[in-house]
């Protein structure tokens, strides 16, 4: 069944590691109007700890794709998906809001390299044209993390208790350990199980499209050089505007539905769950599309980010839940449905051995919006008593996003036709 296709298992793998980190990252804001309430923090101080993640989350993010090119990335998650378990085990046991900050640093810091890591395991081992719907794959852990992890935590919660679900959680990422060390390879060479037909068609592939001279093993840029390269600071900036909008509904959209929408904590994990669905299923739709239709993906990335504007704002102003529902969802269907070609487009743009570096250093940017983001909800609604200033303000940002991937579209462009010149020589 799975003959010439164990890159996908792999793959599938890859989206558990990132199911299981965003449960973790996900029962904090299940569980914050029982932490607000036992430790007595406000708005503003929950937004600081929420942000407290992604200070840490930044400071390993930003090296994160130099050393997965000098590390192993099997040896190199294992470790990660440890130190994490334990800080979310640490979670659990927090007493105070400096004590819940101190944390919640550490458990970001140890996510910080996962993304990387994932990335640059799909530039080894797919084909180029099956990077789009790769990425979309394990990608798609994060909304499908969210819709689970609110609904789990919300149960577990009520259940047993807000502490409860950072102990279950911890117990999950140990378990997938252990299963990663057995699963992963950081080289398709390297894995026992896969034929010598796959491994042909994967080196054939990336032969063709990177050319021969385009080598993984190649020390690739400097950090100087890329940080003076122009079309780094754009895939940056444009990350960043883009994530705002994911890491606002990360950290507030369950409280959202509890104090905008008058929803109940499990009727609010269900609400928050739903758009999550949409944004799953954006995703792999866009992701697919950008891999089979058209040369230029850029472009499909400023289509899927000038969509989710009037999306957004239709969800704010909607009167009925229902509408409200409604507008979230297909705005996150199109916003989520970008971040699987957001990390394709280094691929396609830089050298391979460069590709892994660009993606640490726009999930640096990521994280800046990690802090920004829920700090500014929290004030916003802190300030206004209101959730819809804040939206506006990431409807904006992920307009300026689709510009700039017109602008990224240029230097797509002027590459493809020096691959096509390569191809017919």
């Amino acid at each position: 069944m799975f003959k010439n296709r164990l890159r996908f298992v792999m793959l599938t793998w890859l989206f558990v590691i990132v199911l299981v980190a965003f449960f973790d990252r996900v029962n904090l804001a299940v569980a914050a109007p029982l932490i607000m309430q036992e430790l007595g923090l406000s708005p503003t101080q929950l937004g600081v700890v929420m942000a407290g993640f992604t200070i840490g989350y930044m400071l390993l993010s930003f090296p994160a794709g130099f050393l997965v090119q000098k590390f192993s990335s099997r040896l190199l998650l294992v470790s990660i998906i440890v130190l994490w378990s334990i800080a979310t085990f640490m979670t659990g046991i927090t007493w105070s809001f400096a004590s819940l900050i101190v944390v919640r640093i550490i458990f970001g810091m140890c996510e910080g390299p996962m993304f990387s890591a994932n990335a640059n395991l799909v530039n080894i081992w797919m084909q180029p044209r099956e990077r789009g719907i790769a990425q979309a794959l394990w990608l798609a852990a994060i909304p499908v993390g969210l819709m689970i992890g609110n609904v789990v935590s919300a149960a577990i919660v009520n259940s047993y208790g807000w502490r409860s679900v950072f102990y279950a959680f911890a117990v999950l990422g140990i378990v997938v350990a252990m299963v990663t060390w057995v699963v992963i390879r950081n080289r398709p060479e390297e894995h026992p199980s896969i034929t010598p037909e796959e491994l042909k068609g994967i080196k054939d592939a990336q032969r063709l499209h990177h050319g021969a001279d385009d080598i993984v093993d190649d020390p690739g840029s400097t950090m100087k050089e890329l940080m003076t390269n122009p079309w780094v600071w754009i895939l940056s900036i444009l990350y960043f505007a883009a994530a705002m909008y994911l890491w606002g509904n990360l950290n507030w959209l369950p409280t959202y539905f509890s104090k905008a929408r008058g929803s109940n904590l499990m009727a609010s994990g269900v609400n928050a769950a739903i758009p999550m669905v949409a944004a799953t299923l954006g995703l792999f739709v866009m992701g697919w599309l950008s891999d089979h239709f058209g040369k230029y993906r850029t472009l499909w990335l400023a289509v899927t980010l000038f969509i989710a504007v009037p999306f957004t704002i239709f969800g704010v102003k909607a009167s009925s839940l229902n509408g409200c529902l409604w507008g979230f969802s297909l705005a996150c269907f199109f916003c989520f449905g970008s971040y699987g070609i957001i990390y394709t487009v280094p691929m396609e743009i830089f050298k391979r051995s460069d590709a892994p570096k660009v993606i640490g250093i726009i999930l640096a940017w990521s994280s800046l919006a990690g802090i920004i983001a829920p700090i500014l909800v929290g004030y916003v609604l802190q300030h206004t008593n209101s959730f819809d200033y804040a939206y506006y303000i990431f409807a904006g940002l992920v307009f300026i996003a689709g510009c700039l991937s017109l602008v990224l579209l240029t230097q797509e462009r002027f590459l493809k036709l020096q691959q096509e010149a390569r191809q017919s020589a």
